[in-house]
């Protein structure tokens, strides 16, 4: 079912938003979206975290969040005693909209995790001195290691595009700009997923491989089992859902042509 379905008072929350588990056991949140710009399809970004209980510890990985409105719940995690360990940013469109960088990296010391073939696009450089690999840092002796957590480079939105994916509670799978949910300014008649056109190239690859991608994956969850959250960059967040079928039907219809690349 998703979380976030129509109604404006759901998103431009000015709290943390807790859509899987809680704090004590740990889970999936939405971070603050008060103050977010919505773009023209009023679908403000979800900047998320995950908090992992782990030996009596609590450990937090930000996703796409280097915004100066999502900083209020970050800092109330800190707060509660969970450590955060560091922001993974899913492709260069969102990393380019950061504007907490510098609060981020003075206030917590936090690691930055972009995608090597992002890293070469003209707007991503300059933004800091020192990104690392966000699939490699999930791998064994990455930095990142310690969390239930694997990077997926996938095709689609930008060279460098990565989904984020845990097994934990549930399943839950991080999809960026991946697929596209309805905001709260949608016809009620929208698909509930969708996904947004593949870029023109140099970015290359088709459709048609992109949706290839998404088939190798549904296969793979039928052995390794499907996540039941999926978690996007903008619009509703599908939790307890089926999500294999979601994907099916997104792979059904034509890409959202009115993408969302003006806000993240």
């Amino acid at each position: 079912m998703p979380v976030l379905p129509t109604p404006l008072s759901a998103f431009y929350q000015p709290r943390r938003q807790w859509l899987v588990g809680g704090p004590d056991e740990g889970g999936l949140a939405l971070l603050p979206q008060f103050g977010a710009a919505g773009g023209r399809t009023l679908r403000p970004p979800n900047s998320y975290v995950l908090v992992f209980k782990q030996a009596g510890a609590r450990k937090a990985l930000l996703i796409d969040a280097p915004l100066r409105h999502a900083l209020p719940g970050v800092r109330g995690l800190r707060e509660e005693g969970v450590e955060i360990v560091g922001c993974l940013l899913t492709h260069a469109d969102l990393a380019v909209r950061g504007d907490a960088y510098d609060a981020l990296a003075a206030e917590f010391g936090l690691p930055f995790f972009l995608h090597p073939e992002d890293r070469h696009d003209p707007r991503v450089q300059g933004l800091l001195t020192e990104w690392e690999d966000p699939v490699e840092a999930c791998e064994p002796g990455g930095p990142l290691a310690e969390l239930p957590v694997e990077a997926l480079h996938w095709p689609g939105r930008t060279p460098g595009s990565v989904m984020l994916h845990t097994p934990k509670f549930g399943g839950v799978l991080l999809a960026g700009d991946s697929v596209i949910a309805p905001g709260p300014m949608q016809p009620d008649d929208a698909p509930p997923l969708a996904r947004p056109p593949a870029p023109p190239p140099p970015f290359s690859p088709t459709d048609d491989e992109v949706c290839d991608a998404w088939r190798t994956l549904l296969a793979r969850w039928e052995t390794d089992g499907a996540p039941r959250t999926l978690a996007p960059l903008h619009g509703a967040i599908h939790v307890d859902a089926d999500v294999p079928a979601l994907v099916r039907g997104m792979l059904n219809t034509a890409p959202d042509m009115t993408g969302v690349r003006d806000t993240a």
